[in-house]
């Protein structure tokens, strides 16, 4: 008897064992298989936040790149001569030329008539008005005289009408030594471009001294701006026949041109304008007076 309840107490114990081992083992596969199943809510979790910090880094770049990021560089388009002339063409600050006092002053006067003016506008197409550009090209070519130190007489420096007699009165009352007048061409036909400057004809010393100064001027200008060359040409203009000294007329290309044009509508192929006739001036001044 005794035997039997200690084997039957052993057995109890072991049974007893056993199923505490078997649920401790049931709950640790539990245990695990809440943790799976965690995981991917937790994965799921950390690729929100990995989205929304993205998110936000990729509003902070967009907020910065005005300032940070430099956009590529493209070439500036060309603008309408309307656009870029104002009525009031003193604001572009080119009627404010200052000689420095180092400059060597020169003795020779040169008179610079901007054609056209105010209610004569000249050629005009698509907004692109000659009077304009002459009296831009006139006011560059004055301070780059200036510069060389030569007195400059301007028939107009502002938007003003000047009638062709007197135009060459008060040339002829300056003293001048040269008469340069600016002008712009156009043409029915689109096809006609190039710059071309006419010399008064048939006044013997005085055409044959224009013409060398013609012909100065446009070698010059051709040289800066690679334009067409028109020639030189004798000319029965008012303001170059009437006059007493050497004089030109420039006509600085054709605004109907459709290239010619619009090189018109850049500032920086009028002043490429204006250094060749500067040029070309101090080059005649040089060897013929």
């Amino acid at each position: 008897m005794k035997n039997f309840l200690s084997v039957y107490f052993i057995f109890m114990s072991i049974c007893i064992c056993f199923s505490h081992f078997e649920s401790l083992h049931a709950q640790t596969i539990q245990e695990k298989q809440k943790s799976i199943e965690k995981l991917p809510e937790t994965k799921l979790k950390q690729d929100e936040k990995k989205k929304n910090k993205s998110k936000k880094i990729s509003l902070k770049t967009k907020e910065l790149s005005p300032n940070k990021i430099s956009a590529p560089y493209q070439p500036p388009k060309s603008i309408p001569i309307k656009h870029t002339l104002p009525v009031n063409i003193d604001s572009l600050g080119y009627d404010k030329m200052k000689i420095g006092a180092n400059i060597k002053q020169k003795k020779e006067i040169i008179f610079i008539d901007a054609g056209h003016g105010a209610n004569d506008e000249g050629a005009k197409v698509s907004g692109c008005m000659e009077k304009n550009l002459c009296l831009l090209t006139s006011l560059h070519l004055r301070n780059l005289l200036q510069s060389k130190g030569y007195h400059i007489i301007m028939t107009r420096s502002h938007d003003e009408y000047v009638t062709l007699d007197k135009r060459v009165e008060m040339a002829n009352e300056s003293g001048c030594h040269l008469f340069v007048s600016i002008h712009y061409n156009s043409a029915k036909s689109k096809d006609a471009s190039g710059v071309e400057i006419f010399y008064p004809k048939h006044q013997d010393i005085r055409q044959t001294t224009s013409k060398k100064l013609a012909q100065n001027v446009l070698n010059k200008m051709i040289g800066k701006t690679g334009a067409k060359s028109r020639g030189v040409k004798a000319g029965n203009f008012h303001v170059i026949r009437e006059t007493k000294m050497p004089a030109i007329l420039v006509e600085g290309g054709f605004i109907t041109h459709p290239i010619e044009g619009q090189h018109l509508t850049s500032l920086n192929y009028i002043q490429k304008l204006s250094e060749g006739i500067a040029e070309g001036i101090e080059n005649f001044l040089q060897v013929n007076l």
